[in-house]
């Protein structure tokens, strides 16, 4: 979160709530990511690019 929190300071000097926002979507983004692993489509890139190198 430290590494988090400069990134944005620096990045975004403009936006002082910036990382405030982020860290208030953060069970919506781990919402997301555990539907996507429990998700069968989750393997699907990773079948076609191990197609694709052969």
């Amino acid at each position: 979160m430290t590494c988090l929190k400069t990134f944005v300071e620096h990045t975004f000097p403009q936006q002082p709530n910036r990382f405030h926002d982020l860290l208030v979507r953060l069970p919506e983004v781990q919402s997301a990511a555990s539907l996507l692993l429990e998700s069968k489509m989750f393997y699907v890139p990773f079948l076609l690019n191990s197609t694709i190198q052969r």
